[in-house]
């Protein structure tokens, strides 16, 4: 489970990667600039997304695997540009805390949608993390 704090926002990838060298960070591997290519096939979780399970099944060179892979984020920027900037306030991704149903019922009154999640007010943020003891 993780947390996330927005520290930025930004029209697009290149305004972001500019930041990021004003700042003297390095570019997060998200970021899609000329000169910060995809990481090898070994630096990844192998979970490539639905759409391109298919096609790389067929391939077993793990480079032809990453471009395809890297080709389906290449379109997702383009679609949409938008780069978000964030911090950990909260990690924890190998036992995080269980949230049930009743949780989210408790906090939202509802199961929040997880594929276009809605704005979450700070009150409901405050309680899910002490109903998740964060």
């Amino acid at each position: 489970m993780a947390l996330l704090k927005v520290i930025q926002r930004f029209n697009d990838h290149a305004e972001a990667a500019a930041w990021y060298q004003t700042q003297g960070l390095p570019l997060p591997s998200n970021c899609m600039v000329p000169g910060n290519g995809p990481k090898p096939l070994e630096q990844t979780n192998r979970e490539a997304p639905a759409a391109v399970r298919a096609r790389l099944a067929r391939h077993k060179d793990p480079r032809q695997i990453i471009r395809l892979w890297n080709a389906v984020y290449a379109s997702r920027v383009k679609a949409t540009p938008v780069f978000i900037a964030t911090e950990a306030e909260y990690l924890d991704l190998r036992t995080p805390p269980l949230l049930s149903d009743a949780d989210m019922r408790l906090v939202f009154g509802t199961i929040p949608a997880t594929l276009n999640p809605p704005k979450v007010d700070c009150t409901k943020l405050q309680q899910l993390r002490r109903v998740a003891g964060v």
